[in-house]
């Protein structure tokens, strides 16, 4: 038995064979309207960041998810996303160490994960969590558009946080 839409697709070629040629120009026609942003060099962007945890947007996606790409070292600040996962990807240099809470605010709670070039870690949504290294690492942090690095925080500027 044919679904609904096999059905349709199969009833629109049979009675018009162009239907599909019609089809694919449409939609190349109603995509050429979209925003069509150039490649980025991330060796490039990762250039011109000369401090820590000073992030540089490099991409969005469906404007909902933000690529960043920034350089650690030393230790963050413990924080939180409460509504976001946040994806970290080791790009060069570290190892980026993780420390993340299994239980909000419980320092006995704490598990560290060492994350060398290649390597990824997703820490969950309202996971505390301390990245750092002791040597500069380049990594790709993904989460939700608007997400500061803070996180629960709320500080717009870290360096101004640490100093």
């Amino acid at each position: 038995m044919l679904s609904n839409t096999t059905a349709y697709l199969h009833t629109k070629l049979t009675l018009s064979p162009f239907y599909l040629i019609t089809s694919c120009i449409n939609f190349k026609f109603s995509m050429s309207s979209q925003k069509i942003t150039p490649k980025v060099s991330i060796t490039s962007v990762l250039s011109q960041i000369h401090a820590a945890y000073n992030p540089k947007l490099v991409a969005t996606l469906n404007n909902a998810i933000e690529f960043r790409v920034a350089k650690i070292q030393g230790d963050f600040v413990w924080h939180s996303h409460t509504t976001t996962d946040e994806f970290f990807l080791v790009l060069n240099g570290g190892p980026l160490v993780m420390k993340i809470r299994h239980v909000f605010g419980d320092p006995e709670s704490e598990e560290t994960i060492v994350l060398e070039k290649g390597e990824l870690f997703v820490v969950p949504a309202g996971t505390q969590h301390l990245p750092g290294a002791e040597e500069m690492v380049e990594v790709l942090v993904v989460e939700k558009c608007g997400e500061l690095n803070t996180g629960d925080l709320g500080v717009t500027s870290v360096i101004s946080f640490l100093i």
